[in-house]
Formats: structure tokens, C-alpha cells, sequence
């Protein structure tokens, strides 16, 4: 049983969490999404949240919109199992949302999340906005890679007019872990002469 002002999840699709699309007590919870979290909607699955995003959600205690997984459903007893198998990744969801990104899977590029920011939102550090990023220009990995893997991870972001970060864990400190961000470049490759 969730609160009457929770949305609730109870039901999953293979490793994905499904929403209750019922009525919130604020209205259409479809509605609340798609103003709230727009990058959590899967192109084939719908309104379906992945284990970082359930975790996100259960931790955000003052946000618009909160998440319950309904006690002893098929929901709860697959975060419980796949928390203590994704504790980078869903540290790392964490960070990069507190950062301001907004982030989807970034499976279809080899990486692991695209950050999507707003330009326009004063809400972004002063830094990003310097450096001007757009919607949808960072491809995350998850570090360390080796130098190959560095250099095609540039190359299929740079392909997809995307920046490569590279985010590698570096203390763990209880649960909480910090970061390491490398942005990649495309290197020029030197021309040999021919004799």
C-alpha cells in the first residue's frame, strides 16, 4: 500500500520499473511526468523507470513527485536485487542530476547515460552555461577506460554531435562515492607522407 500523494510501483518489464497510471491526487500522474521527468519515457516500453531512476526518486524527499514501490510486489523484490548490483551507476545518476542533467539511457552510443540540459534555465551552474551546452550533447561512461576505449568513445559521440565525459569512480566514503569527470576529444590523426 502506497500514500495517497505517492505514485506507486509494483510491476516491472524485464529489468524496468512500471508506473501505476492511475489518478494522482494532482492530477493525470501521465500528465505529471511528462512535465516533471520527460526523459524517463522509453520509446518502447512507455512510462517505464530504470533502477537509477527508482532509486533517484525513492531519495528525493522534497520533490514534486514522489515514487513508493508497493510492500512485498514483484517491484520491490527487484530493486532490493539490483541495488547492490548498480551502486556505480545509480551514485553516479545521483551526481550528474544533482548537476542538473537530465539523463536517459545511453545504451544505443555505448555509454551509459545522455545528460540533456536547458540552456535557458538559470537553475544550470554558471560553469555549463558557459561552456554552452546544449540539449542532449553529453554522452556519460562509466571510467576508467582504456586508452582505446577513450578513443572510440570520442569518436561515436563526436559522430552524433555529442561530447564523451568520462566518469570515473575515485573514493567511496559509506554510500557515498566521488567523481572523476575526463572529457574526451577527437584527436587529428597525423598524415604520413608517402616516399
Amino acid at each position: 500500500m502506497t500514500s495517497d500523494d505517492a505514485i506507486a510501483i509494483a510491476d516491472t518489464k524485464g529489468p524496468l520499473f512500471l508506473l501505476d497510471m492511475g489518478h494522482h491526487k494532482d492530477g493525470n500522474v501521465e500528465e505529471l511526468w511528462k512535465k516533471h521527468f520527460p526523459q524517463c519515457y522509453k520509446k518502447w516500453h512507455g512510462w517505464a523507470l530504470s533502477i537509477e531512476e527508482v532509486d533517484y526518486l525513492l531519495h528525493q524527499p522534497n520533490s514534486e513527485i514522489r515514487v513508493e514501490l508497493v510492500e512485498g510486489s514483484p517491484a520491490e523484490k527487484l530493486y532490493e536485487n539490483m541495488r547492490k548490483d548498480n551502486v556505480l551507476s545509480i551514485s553516479l545518476y545521483k551526481t550528474l542530476s544533482q548537476e542538473r542533467y537530465a539523463l536517459r539511457s545511453g545504451s544505443q552510443f555505448g555509454a551509459l547515460f545522455i545528460g540533456y540540459t536547458l540552456v535557458q534555465s538559470s537553475a544550470i551552474p554558471e560553469a555549463l552555461r558557459r561552456r554552452q551546452l546544449k540539449h542532449g550533447e553529453v554522452l556519460f561512461y562509466l571510467g576508467p577506460l582504456s586508452e582505446l576505449e577513450k578513443v572510440r568513445a570520442a569518436r561515436v559521440a563526436a559522430s552524433v554531435g555529442k561530447e564523451a565525459h568520462v566518469c570515473s569512480p575515485q573514493r567511496k566514503d559509506g554510500d557515498n562515492i566521488s567523481w572523476e569527470l575526463e572529457v574526451l576529444q577527437v584527436r587529428k590523426r597525423k598524415r604520413q607522407r608517402s616516399p
